[in-house]
Parts: structure tokens; C-alpha cells; sequence
């Protein structure tokens, strides 16, 4: 059997994983991907046109709250990706 590339299990093939392994894997890989898109979609609003109207204290506010919300979605994809694999 080939090796798995990037964070993709090797459950497709294994006949020895039950369905509600598979499903569990399945899970976890949907929430990796749905944190992946997340993060890009802050980053976006982040380094955006948006962003550089923003003057004084809004825009420090603005970056404060970005800043933390990429950290608390950094943390979380940290943490799943440790848990499907060791993978950081």
C-alpha cells in the first residue's frame, strides 16, 4: 500500500478500520479542513483593502480581535492535527 500524502489518513484501503473509525477519521479530517479555510479567510479580512481603511483605535481594536481569533483557530488546528497524527 502506498504511503499517505500530506495529512490524508490511510483508512481508504484498510479493511481492518470499522465504519465508526472511519467516520471518526472522516470527522476530523472535515473539521482540519473547515479550521484550514478558516484561518485563510481571516487572514484575507486581516491583510485586506478593508482593513487598511481602518484608522487609530479601530483599527488597533480591529487587530486585537483578529490577532486573538487566529490564535484561538491556530490552537484548535494545532491540536486536531496532533490528534489524527503527530502532525504540526
Amino acid at each position: 500500500m502506498p504511503a499517505p500524502t500530506s495529512i490524508q489518513p490511510c483508512w481508504h484501503g484498510c479493511r481492518r478500520c470499522s465504519r465508526s473509525s472511519r467516520r471518526s477519521w472522516a470527522e476530523k479530517d472535515f473539521k482540519i479542513t473547515a479550521l484550514t479555510h478558516e484561518l485563510a479567510y481571516y487572514r484575507r479580512i486581516r491583510f485586506g483593502k478593508a482593513s487598511e481603511a481602518l484608522v487609530g483605535e479601530q483599527r488597533l481594536l480591529f487587530e486585537e480581535t483578529i490577532d486573538m481569533d487566529l490564535a484561538a483557530i491556530e490552537e484548535e488546528l494545532d491540536s486536531r492535527l496532533r490528534d489524527v497524527g503527530g502532525h504540526t
